[in-house]
């Protein structure tokens, strides 16, 4: 069931995630063709969330992270037409694809298909919430990106929202148990 903190929460993430990502910015152009890859984006992340909590949970989780990633890897292979293997050629892009795929490619999905059939899609898609924040930090930390002030509240929005949401779900399931 939805409920109005449920909607009301995915409002403030929504606009959370526009300021994250400069969308208010003096800078931002709009990209119909980037519009529509995050769009299909969302909906096979959307897919993948439900697929993993809800098809062959009998099946252990490697299994069915390694059909995951075949299928992301036949994604890649047909919306590019094999141009990404023909131009794998670079030490420097084998090094960095083997750390970029171990932890954004191999453990993510593995762990992914463990831990939703645990937690179940609603605290999935919270979580789920906190990958802008992250990269956003990250970008700061790792690669020296300034983070502008619209960012910034973007971000704080987002993770307050995430709080407030598990805050109250715990004492909703805490109030539950004592009844």
């Amino acid at each position: 069931l939805v409920s109005k903190a449920k909607i009301i929460g995915c409002i403030m993430v929504l606009l959370g995630t526009l300021f994250a990502s400069k969308v208010f910015e003096s800078d931002f152009n709009f990209n119909i063709i980037g519009f529509i890859y995050g769009l299909l984006a969302a909906i096979f992340y959307t897919a993948s969330m439900y697929a993993s909590n809800k098809i062959s949970l009998e099946l252990p989780s490697l299994t069915r992270s390694k059909y995951l990633v075949y299928g992301g890897f036949l994604a890649i292979l047909i919306f590019w037409n094999f141009q990404i293997i023909e131009e794998i050629n670079s030490v420097e892009i084998l090094k960095w694809g083997m750390v970029l795929g171990l932890f954004g490619t191999v453990l993510p999905p593995i762990l992914f298909s463990k831990g939703v059939p645990t937690i179940g899609n609603g605290l999935t898609s919270i979580i789920a919430a906190l990958e802008i924040p992250i990269s956003v930090l990250s970008a700061f930390l790792i690669l020296n990106e300034q983070i502008g002030f619209l960012q910034g509240i973007g971000i704080f929005i987002i993770l307050i929202t995430i709080l407030l949401i598990n805050v109250k779900k715990k004492e909703k399931i805490e109030k539950s148990k004592t009844l």
